[in-house]
């Protein structure tokens, strides 16, 4: 399910499967306000420059991009369609809640039972008003080693109205060891393994425990794929961890990103960055380290054709 409507999974091509379009991380009350401006990307002054961003990911064969700007992240979802019509794009929105200081308080007061019905709805008829429907449930979000109470419930009823819907769920998990947790509770509700993507995974570079997580059945992702934190120091050792996986035959269980959202990750601020960073820099190192065209087509293509179909 695209912004645009339905498509076939064959159609998706080549596909980024964790990055952001237009956000606003300080809008939310208890949200960022760290970054300022740079947390800040607006159709209003910004829609001219996200086209080229997003031009210059087709420039390189780019297809699909997922689009995971979820509720209360200062996303708009009827820009993001306008970019899709405008550029061709595949653009597969996300739902949901995000991480503890995204999440309202009064989410203390409602039963899992009646948020999961609130997503359903979402999920079946468009996001915030529109018939613009999303194709993937998240980013759903954890703040720290552990989920607080707020982000179990909004997992709890995620994992409600994934097994209602069908939907792949895709996770921001920024602290090690926290993604056996949330397969735990997923695995609580039936939720299958192979319908859950485990994000941020290159902040937390440990190749037994992303083997370990693999061996359960969920995807690894490795999304910040860039200049993202202190990424550009750590790219080789995450070249080798992506590499050594493929070797143990992995690599249909492995996807990668950027999670561009800050301007500083944009080519328009950042010529060494952007959506098309994957493709010119990160998978040529690949390739240098052996990896085949047909390992790369299976974690760019052929394994978000399969985590996306319902």
């Amino acid at each position: 399910m695209t912004v645009l409507g339905p498509i076939s999974p064959d159609a998706l091509g080549f596909t980024l499967p964790h990055e952001h379009i237009f956000a606003d991380l300080t809008a939310f009350p208890k949200g960022i306000t760290i970054g300022g401006l740079d947390a800040i990307v607006d159709p209003v002054r910004h829609s001219d420059i996200m086209l080229d961003e997003l031009k210059a990911f087709q420039a390189v064969g780019g297809k699909s991009l997922v689009e995971l700007t979820c509720r209360n992240m200062g996303g708009d979802i009827r820009a993001v369609k306008r970019m899709a019509e405008v550029t061709g794009l595949n653009i597969i929105a996300g739902c949901g809640w995000y991480r503890e200081s995204y999440i309202e308080n009064d989410i203390y007061y409602r039963s899992t039972d009646e948020l999961a019905e609130e997503l359903i709805d979402e999920i079946e008829h468009g996001i915030d008003g529109t018939d613009i429907r999303p194709g993937i449930i998240g980013e759903i979000g954890t703040n720290y080693y552990h989920l607080t109470a707020k982000e179990e419930r909004c997992l709890r009823a995620e994992a409600k109205a994934q097994r209602r819907t069908g939907l792949a769920m895709t996770t921001h998990l920024p602290k090690g060891g926290v993604a056996l947790e949330v397969l735990d509770i997923l695995a609580e509700h039936d939720v299958p393994p192979d319908r859950i993507i485990l994000g941020h995974c290159d902040i937390y570079q440990n190749l037994e425990y992303h083997a370990a997580l693999i061996k359960k059945g969920a995807y690894v992702q490795y999304d910040n794929i860039g200049t993202a934190y202190d990424m550009p120091r750590q790219e080789p050792n995450l070249i080798n961890l992506v590499v050594e996986l493929i070797r143990q035959g992995y690599a249909e269980r492995i996807l990668l990103s950027h999670d561009i959202l800050w301007k500083s990750r944009h080519k328009y601020w950042n010529p060494h960055d952007g959506f098309d960073y994957l493709s010119k820099t990160f998978l040529p190192k690949l390739k240098e380290k052996g990896v085949s065209d047909e390992a790369i087509h299976i974690m760019t293509v052929e394994n978000l054709r399969r985590v996306l179909a319902t």
